[in-house]
């Protein structure tokens, strides 16, 4: 069971039979989403007794790393340690005896041909490595999974998931892009399973 006081090395979550309770009163959860892609988006939501809160979200531009896929995947690597490190200062700074955890939940690729699917199934793998070297848990949800926990059918289109998502948490300043968008629909998946 992945539970503790600080920030402690629990096991990688890959199916429902070793997802954690967590949904206890007076836990709180932060959940990292990432929806792998040329364009990675990501979010941080937070779940405490208050409700669910979006923290922080963004896109990480990996067509910018130059050296091929592998320069990619170190990319990704790099930008999801540093956002774990953000995070999980932040849960032990707020847990004051409480019950805490940080979880990164995935969209797994869907059906895609060529080297598409290579690219992304070689960024799930760094995530699940990232995660695994951390001692992070994570999992990973279906597109399907994704749309729903967003609200809206399976089998909706991107543009869907993106409005039903802006109206959930509205953009500030900026407006956020459909990657953006369904990483924080990830989250919301994430958090979904968790709270099971």
């Amino acid at each position: 069971m992945v539970r503790s006081k600080k920030i402690a090395t629990p096991k990688p979550l890959r199916g429902s039979e070793d997802l954690p309770a967590l949904a206890g009163r007076g836990s709180q959860m932060i959940v990292i989403g990432v929806d792998p892609g040329t364009k990675c988006g990501w979010a941080v939501l937070k779940k405490n007794r208050g409700g669910v809160s979006l923290l922080d979200s963004g896109v990480w531009e990996l067509k910018r790393a130059k050296g091929g896929a592998g320069a990619r995947f170190l990319m990704v690597r790099k930008n999801l340690l540093d956002t774990i490190r953000t995070y999980e200062w932040c849960l032990a700074d707020a847990a004051n005896g409480s019950d805490t955890s940080l979880v990164v939940a995935y969209e797994r690729p869907g059906d895609l041909m060529g080297e598409a699917i290579l690219v992304l199934n070689g960024i799930v793998a760094i995530i699940e490595m990232t995660c695994e070297g951390r001692g992070t848990g994570y999992l990973a949800r279906s597109p399907s999974q994704v749309k729903r926990a967003a609200g809206v059918p399976g089998n909706a289109p991107k543009e869907v998931v993106s409005e039903a998502i802006e109206r959930l948490y509205p953009p500030n300043l900026d407006a956020r892009g459909s990657d953006e968008n369904d990483a924080i629909a990830c989250a919301l998946a994430g958090l979904e399973e968790l709270s099971k």
